[in-house]
């Protein structure tokens, strides 16, 4: 039986979909997740109150988050990311505070790409004059309107963010702190309900009175209803 041969693109939007949100996953299902994970080009992003440059087909993630991700335990995402390390898949350098992860052969998962053409050209698809035809008929409509994503915690659909104000959290919080935020005012939307005009706001608001009660050791351990 021949290999097969071809691509099937899959767009992160994946990860809000319901069925992405059984947990947990299986092998495959995580590995597949990692590729997603990886970022497409070179950057250098804050972490951990470090500059940290994660080049092409790499993530940072600690076992902590992916456990939370995939619902798995820390045990099991470590013999997962040795088994993946040992069949040449992957490379891990792990330290205290999070793994740093290159998927191995990453070209082979992703379109080829020419040096002079942008990247964005390679995430189209068929379907993109129906999408800019609908962007220019509804031009004028979509000037005000927010897209809210939250593509790394798709579980947690009922958190409104754009993917600015994502990324604004991300380089103040660093990934986990960021997740952590995220999850906790998703708890205490859905036990309270939704009062609030800016959930960015919000979690920087919560995070500010963490930071000055923590300063103050009055022993404060969440957020007051």
């Amino acid at each position: 039986m021949k290999d097969p041969i071809g691509y099937v693109a899959i767009h992160r939007k994946i990860w809000t979909h319901w069925l992405w949100k059984d947990k947990p996953f299986s092998k495959a299902q995580a590995w597949i997740d990692m590729i997603l994970l990886a970022n497409h080009k070179d950057e250098k992003v804050p972490f951990k109150d470090n500059i940290t440059e994660i080049k092409r087909g790499s993530f940072i993630r600690s076992e902590r988050a992916l456990a939370m991700r995939w619902g798995w335990s820390r045990s099991k995402i470590t013999r997962f990311l040795v088994l993946l390390k040992n069949d040449s898949m992957v490379d891990v350098k792990s330290n205290q505070k999070a793994n740093h992860v290159t998927i191995l052969n990453y070209d082979d998962y992703q379109i080829s790409r020419t040096k002079s053409e942008p990247v964005v050209n390679h995430e189209r698809t068929s379907s993109e004059p129906v999408v800019n035809l609908n962007n220019n008929v509804n031009k004028k409509n979509n000037v005000n309107k927010k897209i809210f994503i939250v593509p790394f915690l798709g579980e947690f659909k009922n958190v409104k963010l754009t993917e600015e104000e994502l990324k604004k959290l991300r380089k103040k919080f660093n990934d986990d702190g960021t997740d952590m935020w995220i999850e906790k005012i998703s708890t205490y939307i859905a036990s309270k309900g939704d009062k609030y005009k800016s959930h960015y706001a919000t979690i920087l608001n919560w995070k500010k009175m963490e930071t000055e009660r923590s300063k103050e050791d009055t022993g404060w351990e969440g957020i007051n209803a």
